[in-house]
């Protein structure tokens, strides 16, 4: 067994120890389960049956990050923008290489059930859509409130308990807030 010093992997700092942590983790699960890793004098080392050569080939040619996306967020690069995250969505998308494979098969997934269909953005509309019409319904009652998805359950509270609006109206407004609590939980349940 060799013992594989890396000096830029310190106990002494949080960032160096995870760093370590990272690096015993990668090697171990993708490389050769019998690595082990160990500390002697404040560095990392890990004691492996393969030289520190190896270790380099196998970051610059095997390592295969986890693919962690966020498609929903500006600027993740699925939004339609051509910015920097679309081009790196586009360069894993058009990659051969064996190590981004699970990276594409996540772009592919995304892209077939979120962004193609238009999922998140119709929802988000309709949910818009319901807010501003509930607010302007309880504007002829005289009840306002500003906008927001945070100003909306309160005025749907008060239209309910204010004896003021007519019987009917505040049905039809428990009506609209049963539709409203579908669109969130819909929306919930993709974000």
């Amino acid at each position: 067994m060799n013992v594989l010093r890396f000096p830029g992997c310190r106990a002494d700092t949080l960032l160096g120890y995870l760093k370590a942590l990272g690096l015993n983790r990668l090697v171990s699960q993708q490389y050769d389960r019998s690595v082990r890793g160990a500390w002697g004098g404040q560095a990392f080392q890990l004691i492996a049956p393969f030289e520190r050569s190896a270790v380099e080939r196998f970051f610059l040619d095997d390592y295969a990050p986890l693919p962690i996306l966020n498609p929903w967020n500006k600027g993740a690069g699925f939004d339609g923008k051509q910015d920097t995250a679309a081009s790196i969505i586009d360069r894993i998308r058009k990659s051969v290489q064996h190590r981004w494979r699970p990276y594409r098969d996540a772009v592919a997934l995304i892209e077939g059930r979120l962004v193609s269909t238009g999922l998140r953005d119709r929802l988000v509309r309709n949910r818009t859509q319901l807010a501003n019409a509930i607010r302007g319904y309880a504007a002829e009652f005289g009840l306002v409130a500003a906008k927001g998805k945070a100003k909306l359950e309160p005025l749907l509270l008060r239209l309910q308990a204010d004896e003021t609006v007519p019987p009917l109206a505040r049905e039809l407004f428990a009506e609209h807030a049963k539709e409203y609590a579908q669109l969130e939980a819909q929306l919930a349940a993709i974000d």
